[in-house]
C-alpha cells in the first residue's frame, strides 16, 4: 500500500462556473448519447440561471442608487432652507 502525501495547489483561487461547467461536459463524456444531452441541457439551464439571478441583483442595485441620488437631488433645497434658518 502506498501512501500519498497532500500537495497544495500552487495558486488557490475561487471556483469559477466555467471550471463547473468544464466538469459537467468531462463527466458527461462517459455517458451514453441521450443522457449527455440531458446532463449538458441541465447544465446550460443552471447556469443561465445563476447567470438571471447575478444580472437581476445588479439591476436592483442600479435603480436603488438612481432613486437615491434622485432623493438627494430632489431633497436639497430643502436641506439648504432649513440649514439657513438655524444660523
Amino acid at each position: 500500500m502506498t501512501s500519498q502525501a497532500f500537495v497544495a495547489p500552487r495558486a488557490l483561487t475561487l471556483p469559477s462556473a466555467w471550471d463547473g461547467m468544464e466538469q459537467t461536459m468531462v463527466a458527461a463524456g462517459a455517458l451514453d448519447a441521450a443522457d449527455q444531452a440531458t446532463v449538458l441541457a441541465a447544465a446550460q439551464k443552471a447556469f443561465s440561471a445563476a447567470t438571471d439571478i447575478v444580472v437581476q441583483g445588479i439591476t436592483v442595485a442600479v435603480l436603488v442608487l438612481w432613486i437615491v441620488v434622485a432623493l438627494m437631488v430632489a431633497l436639497r433645497p430643502f436641506g439648504i432652507a432649513i440649514s439657513r434658518q438655524e444660523s
